[in-house]
């Protein structure tokens, strides 16, 4: 095996794979933030100064927001668009708890992490950081993975149907997926 920079996932080869996905993934989801933008406004160029000119995921969630929303609204998708972006967020809280956090594995718990940015925030004394550990669990990395997939399909039906004529929207390339509840976070 390549030896790889978080130890713990030699021992724990599908959840790293999968964290891996959900991080490196995230960023696919703000691609398609960007075409409903894009969608919205026609300029690339002022589209990707609006959502990367700042840094910050949520930062980048609200331009979105600030840029498509009367528009979705008013071609009849705000409903769709509202519920989109609330899961949006939701991936974006589950892509900064693996973002920010120290992975370890043993024998006896597995794999786990600690959150050292939710640690950090704490105003008790840190002493010991595995009393804080989370133990990982494939089953919900695998619903927060099928989640980031289904917010995506969410983004395509929305860049699709915005410049569809609304009496033509019975066909679309893009279905909008059925609703999926938001996975829970490790904790």
């Amino acid at each position: 095996m390549t030896e790889t920079i978080i130890p713990a996932f030699r021992d724990a080869p599908e959840e790293g794979k999968t964290v891996g996905r959900l991080l490196a993934g995230y960023s696919e989801l703000e691609v398609e933030m960007l075409g409903c933008v894009l969608e919205v406004s026609g300029g690339v160029d002022a589209a990707v100064r609006a959502l990367y000119g700042t840094r910050g995921e949520q930062k980048r969630i609200e331009a979105m927001r600030s840029l498509t929303e009367v528009a979705f609204q008013k071609a009849g998708l705000g409903p769709t668009f509202a519920a989109t972006m609330s899961d949006m967020h939701w991936c974006r809280r589950i892509r900064n708890q693996y973002a920010h956090c120290q992975w370890y594995y043993t024998t006896s718990e597995g794999l786990c992490f600690i959150d050292l940015e939710e640690l950090a925030k704490r105003t008790a004394k840190i002493d010991v950081l595995t009393r804080d550990r989370v133990p990982v669990d494939i089953g919900i990395l695998s619903r927060q993975e099928a989640f980031f997939k289904y917010v995506q399909k969410c983004f395509w039906f929305l860049a699709e149907q915005y410049k569809i004529n609304p009496d033509q929207r019975s066909t679309p390339l893009f279905q909008l997926p059925a609703k999926m509840d938001q996975p829970p976070l490790h904790n």
